[in-house]
């Protein structure tokens, strides 16, 4: 095993490379690093619009001197998860091996990794640490020792029973979903304080059940109007990691078209598009800045957790934006305005396993019941109004 901390440079292979410049064997070290700069290589492996224009051997330089490889794992390889992701996995890796070194535990075979990792999973638990921690610790394992994965024949036994037996002990914590009365309640609080544009993020979160800072990869062309002269295209729509931005979805996905095709959004579109004009004009698609890819909001993630959190607080209540996404599919399901595999599939999720908390309705009840009487009644009134609040045909409420 190497030392703590170690990694190994490798070098891409050379065999079909064609080098036809001075400048590209310079470009050929690869860099070892994790949470570089991001590049379209860096994005699960998928190319930018701008390489079409660029002749093979232009594009093989541009290949060699982007990439991004953590020791032991191949470029292609390490390009299969986000910069985040690679950055916690090498560094849960590396607190394996510290853990096998002082341990004095031999780690060659699948057996012997398994043995030590089960260990380590133990000592982790009896430190406090949530179950979350432990299956992390677990995919890093695997991901850089890979025939240590079900694919490779690897059964790891002892490691999958002992999380077994700490989901069981100490069962993980998920946030409640946030219930859309309180959803709307926060919304009129952010457009009374005049934070429009914050609202109508955490808004479209909801009703596209987005992940916490997709909102902000979304470009202002993104944002498609209806064609009224078909049924199929009567509704606004959002097209998410659109193919010539380079930037894939959590799950490798691009151009993920979702409409807003529910009456209570009727008047999101609209307002979005009204957001737009405001920033550039009537005609704001012709306008350079949308035609460049600028963004759809100006305000970025820290703004929008910030603005939660003080509308939450206004009320006596925390909330995560990861909750936006959860609230949004929940009340669909207790409406009945989509079934379980509509909200899958809008929702992107691709185990059948993640949706379970979304047919316990009377969790998101919870959170109403957290508040006062007077503010139970309001955020009644804000659900019911929301549509004409989102338009500006009403005022928002006033908060005390």
């Amino acid at each position: 095993m190497r030392g703590a901390g170690a990694t190994t440079p490798t070098l891409l292979p050379t065999r079909g490379w064609r080098q036809t410049a001075p400048k590209a064997k310079k470009a050929a070290a690869v860099r070892t690093a994790v949470g570089v700069a991001p590049v379209a290589l860096a994005r699960g492996g998928r190319r930018d619009g701008t390489e079409a224009a660029l002749s093979k051997s232009e594009r093989a330089a541009k290949r060699r001197r982007e990439a991004v490889q953590v020791e032991g794992v191949s470029v292609l390889e390490s390009a299969s998860i986000r910069s985040g992701t690679r950055a916690y996995y090498l560094d849960h890796w590396r607190e394996f091996q510290r853990f096998a070194q002082r341990q004095s535990l031999a780690t060659r075979s699948v057996l012997e990794v398994d043995a030590a990792l089960a260990l380590l999973l133990e000592e982790t638990f009896f430190e406090g640490e949530n179950v979350g921690v432990g299956e992390k610790l677990f995919a890093s394992v695997l991901f850089f020792r890979h025939q240590c994965s079900k694919e490779a024949g690897g059964a790891m036994p002892s490691s999958r029973r002992a999380l077994r037996g700490w989901r069981k002990l100490a069962p993980p914590h998920s946030r409640l979903p946030l219930a859309y009365e309180v959803i709307a309640l926060f919304v009129n609080f952010l457009l009374a304080v005049g934070l429009r544009e914050v609202a109508l993020v955490v808004l479209l979160s909801v009703e596209l059940y987005l992940r916490p800072g997709e909102a902000f990869t979304l470009r202002a062309i993104d944002l498609v109007p209806p064609f009224r002269r078909r049924v199929a295209h009567e509704f606004w729509a959002l097209t998410l990691h659109a193919a010539e931005s380079g930037v894939a979805s959590k799950t490798s996905e691009f151009d993920e078209s979702l409409r807003l095709d529910l009456p209570r959004q009727a008047e999101l579109g609209p307002a979005l598009d009204k957001m737009l004009v405001d920033r550039w004009g009537q005609r704001w698609r012709l306008t350079k800045a949308a035609s460049g890819g600028a963004p759809l909001f100006t305000v970025t993630a820290a703004d929008v957790t910030k603005g939660l959190a003080k509308a939450a607080a206004k009320f006596g209540l925390k909330a995560h934006p990861y909750q936006l996404r959860h609230g949004g599919a929940s009340h669909d399901f207790a409406t009945g305005a989509r079934g379980l595999e509509a909200i899958r599939r809008r929702g992107r999720w691709q185990s059948w396993h993640s949706l379970r908390r979304y047919e316990k309705g009377a969790r998101t009840t919870e959170m109403l019941h957290q508040l006062r009487s007077k503010d139970q009644a309001l955020a009644s009134r804000c659900a019911d109004c929301l549509p004409a609040l989102v338009a500006e045909r009403q005022a928002p409420f006033l908060v005390r």
